[in-house]
């Protein structure tokens, strides 16, 4: 019961999340804001997202991910309907960031909750966590869908999904896991300091790898559609698939992704992962053919898909094997970090467009995407050396 409360905890939070990008279209409408406008205002979500990310894991480590779960879920819940009360891009860039700083939190709580799960378990299940996000996203987007089908508002769409959401919160609060600190106070490091994640140099590898999928995933997600009507002259409601059928292939990898981490490994996977991503954005940017395009684009998909909660779950059993605090602090570092990915890569894409192409900006998102082969394997050579030098005092005492 524990591991279906958590996951719906991020089907909640990916629920949510589809609601509102679902209706940006209305929104704009609503504010008067073009796409420039719009374009600046959704930055305030991503600043939100990375700010409220940074606090979280202290807060996490001070109360409980727990606490700052069913706190901030509840919290984004009733935040949503002020979207649908805001009236010009100012009010809608401050209401994006409040709900970014929010969902900050909880993106990192949940994350610390799902990998108590994966202790409790003994097996990796990260991945079928952010399957549910992902299924969670698909259904706001429905749901976003069928309201403007009805032509039914942003506000009493968001009212009902916020009670939608508080309901399920309510239902899963009980059998939610109360902590990750799980430490013995007996034991002899439970008073010793806690070290800076930012002074890990393993946690900088597995930083740098998330960060390099999440430049990945916002190319993606800003440019597939655009990409395929310059460079393929392809309409915009057949363009529009493109980005759907990466997403698709992220959340099938990921509802896969348990029984593949299991067989493979998680270093393999993200050494593995970059390989796959990269060769797929070069498919996309090279390909003479919109379908080739296409199938470019479900490769990176399913590159992607396992590459954030592997390296969060990896940043979580750091944190635990150092000092037992339940690894916040460093799922915290880790997400930061790759926020900072989806602020500066879309950008930077669009500046390099402009200069060459989009096919060109592409090739370098798959440059990109393709250093996370070698970090995971650095990660993998340091965290090795790290289990042999734990292990030899044991081994001296036994002999």
């Amino acid at each position: 019961m524990t591991r279906i409360a958590v996951a719906v905890i991020f089907i909640v939070n990916g629920f949510v999340y589809g609601s509102w990008v679902g209706r940006l279209p209305a929104l704009a409408d609503q504010v008067g804001a073009g796409t420039g406008l719009l374009g600046l205002a959704l930055v305030g979500v991503t600043i939100g997202l990375t700010t409220g990310a940074q606090l979280s894991g202290r807060f996490c480590a001070r109360w409980g991910a727990r606490r700052v779960t069913l706190l901030s879920a509840a919290l984004v819940c009733c935040l949503l309907p002020l979207l649908s009360l805001t009236r010009n891009a100012a009010e809608l860039a401050a209401s994006l960031f409040l709900i970014g700083f929010v969902v900050g939190h909880l993106d990192v709580s949940q994350n610390v909750l799902a990998v108590h799960v994966v202790e409790m378990l003994r097996r990796p299940v990260m991945p079928s966590f952010h399957a549910a996000f992902s299924i969670g996203g698909l259904l706001g987007s429905g749901s976003a869908a069928v309201a403007a089908g009805l032509d039914r508002g942003p506000g009493p769409h968001f009212v009902l999904v916020s009670l939608l959401g508080l309901g399920a919160i309510a239902a899963v609060a009980r059998p939610l896991p109360d902590s990750l600190k799980t430490a013995d106070p007996q034991a002899p490091d439970a008073s010793a300091p806690k070290r800076s994640p930012a002074r890990d140099r393993a946690l900088w590898l597995l930083a740098a790898i998330a960060f390099c999928s999440a430049v990945g995933e916002g190319a993606a997600a800003n440019w597939t559609a655009i990409f395929l009507v310059t460079e393929h002259r392809l309409a915009e409601s057949t363009a529009a698939i493109g980005y759907s059928a990466f997403s698709i292939a992220m959340a099938v990898a990921r509802l896969a992704g348990d029984r593949i981490e299991r067989r493979a490994g998680a270093h393999t996977l993200l050494a593995a992962s970059g390989l796959l991503a990269g060769s797929g954005y070069l498919i996309a940017a090279a390909a003479p053919r919109a379908g080739l395009s296409f199938a470019g684009f479900v490769l990176a998909g399913l590159g992607l898909a396992l590459v954030f909660p592997i390296a969060l779950g990896q940043a979580g059993a750091l944190g635990r094997a150092a000092h037992g605090s339940g690894g916040e602090r460093e799922i915290a570092f880790v997400s930061g970090i790759a926020y900072v990915g989806f602020v500066v890569g879309p950008p930077a894409v669009g500046a390099l467009a402009e200069r060459t192409s989009l096919a060109v900006a592409l090739a370098v998102v798959a440059a990109a995407v393709m250093q996370m082969t070698p970090t995971a394997r650095l990660f993998h050579r340091l965290t090795r050396q790290r289990s042999a030098h734990a292990e030899t005092p044991t081994d001296t005492a036994a002999r």
